[in-house]
């Protein structure tokens, strides 16, 4: 169970935040038409897929795609981790806020055909 502490940062911080995320349906090969959550930067897009119903490790798959690539001057590369695993979306979503933000990425405004209400 979360602590009360933990959910009032987690809402201040939801407030507070200039990223804003977009729920798109995902057109992923193997599950095709289900929900995702994405954050976009100049340089970087991230991707919340919901795990499948039988997997007991986590219940959401963070992806990052490097937008950016040659010219970003902050590139992933395979010790940044992805795919990431999380059980609680909204940790998820501040986590890659975070990353983002501590990797200097310039957010680009979600359209407001697809916003979601950050949770």
């Amino acid at each position: 169970m979360m602590h009360v502490r933990e959910v009032y940062k987690i809402t201040k911080s939801a407030l507070k935040s200039k990223w804003r995320w977009s729920a798109e349906v995902s057109d992923y090969t193997q599950r095709k038409n289900f929900l995702i959550h994405v954050l976009r930067s100049k340089e970087c897009t991230i991707e919340i897929h919901p795990r499948q119903p039988y997997c007991d490790r986590c219940k959401w798959e963070i992806y990052a795609l490097d937008e950016g690539y040659p010219t970003n001057p902050n590139p992933l590369d395979g010790s940044d981790f992805f795919p990431r695993h999380f059980f609680n979306l909204e940790r998820a979503k501040l986590e890659m806020e975070d990353w983002m933000e501590e990797r200097k990425y310039t957010p680009i405004e979600a359209d407001d055909s697809g916003k979601d209400e950050h949770t």
